[in-house]
């Protein structure tokens, strides 16, 4: 029986060539393994309101890798302290007590379509709820100007709050449409545009209605010129916390850090937060800034009201 017995010293060229693929697998396998620890840890850190092009680039890209949904809306606390304290001074506070009724009565409808399961009707009260409360609390608001104000100046105002309680109206009919199971689980597409529609409006909106039903009390207790100085440091504070409370839910798995607040949202509440609070103080006080006689005062508020949103800024990151 001849047996072939391996050669005591195999050339250098052969051994070469059989470690150099398995070495380079092995570096390979490393190297993916350590980039993968990395970016899992850098990604874990990283906050919608974070001014990087990495960290919204990371964040879609978890965006993307994440396909785990919930059965359920996940968030409906956070939504719902966020959404229904501006909802309930709206329409309790308004002129008119027919928004508050019809309010109640497309509630009790939708209810009512919930427990038939009559599926389409129960989309459609919930889309079409909104429609009716806008076109109820634009007709009610607008009868209800007195003919000696009837101004150019205060029907822009009430149509810019008319403009504004329609897009609250949409939030709520948002929110009560991603209720029903079936629909939040059948159609992923629908419920995430609609997540992100109620997510990016909820942010800016509850800040703003919140602070607009204030406005009177403040007058009573402080009076006009200390309310309208007061108003851009409670906004900037009110505005901040709620993109801190938000900012930091995630959808989906936590490992991938998928944030409820998307992107371009964040640039836009950014924006809101940085310049929002400056000119809603220039508007009210530019004859004392830009007037000869303007007093020291007046430009140190100024300048505290440019850098105190950027603090709060750097504090939620």
């Amino acid at each position: 029986m001849n047996t072939v017995l391996p050669h005591p010293n195999p050339p250098a060229a052969s051994l070469q060539a059989m470690r150099q693929p398995a070495s380079n697998e092995n570096l390979g396998a490393v190297s993916s393994s350590v980039y993968t620890s990395q970016e899992h840890i850098y990604q874990r850190r990283q906050s919608p309101y974070i001014l990087s092009n990495n960290a919204y680039s990371s964040n879609a890209a978890s965006a993307s890798i994440s396909n785990e949904r919930d059965e359920r809306y996940p968030h409906n606390a956070t939504v719902a302290i966020f959404m229904f304290p501006p909802l309930f001074l709206t329409l309790w506070n308004h002129v008119s007590p027919y928004p508050l009724q019809t309010f109640l009565y497309l509630s009790l409808a939708i209810y009512a379509m919930d427990l038939a399961n009559f599926r389409d009707l129960y989309v459609g009260m919930c889309v079409f709820g909104a429609v009716i409360m806008t076109m109820v609390n634009g007709i009610t608001s607008l009868s209800n100007i007195a003919d000696d104000e009837i101004t150019g100046s205060n029907i822009s105002l009430v149509v810019t709050k008319v403009l504004c309680d329609a897009l609250l109206f949409l939030c709520a009919s948002s929110w009560a449409t991603i209720q029903a199971e079936w629909f939040y689980k059948g159609t992923s597409v629908t419920t995430r545009a609609i997540e992100n529609s109620l997510h990016s409006l909820l942010v800016p909106l509850s800040v703003s209605l919140t602070l607009l039903q204030m406005i009177p009390h403040l007058i009573d207790f402080r009076g006009p010129d200390e309310t309208a100085k007061l108003l851009p440091y409670i906004f900037s504070a009110f505005l901040a916390t709620s993109m801190l409370s938000l900012g930091s839910l995630s959808n989906g798995r936590r490992e991938n850090n998928q944030f409820i607040i998307r992107p371009k949202a964040a640039k836009l509440h950014i924006i809101i937060l940085l310049l929002a609070p400056p000119l809603m103080f220039t508007l009210s006080f530019y004859q004392r800034i830009f007037s000869k006689n303007s007093l020291s005062d007046v430009w140190l508020d100024l300048i505290l009201v440019w850098c105190i949103p950027y603090l709060l800024l750097y504090a939620i990151q």
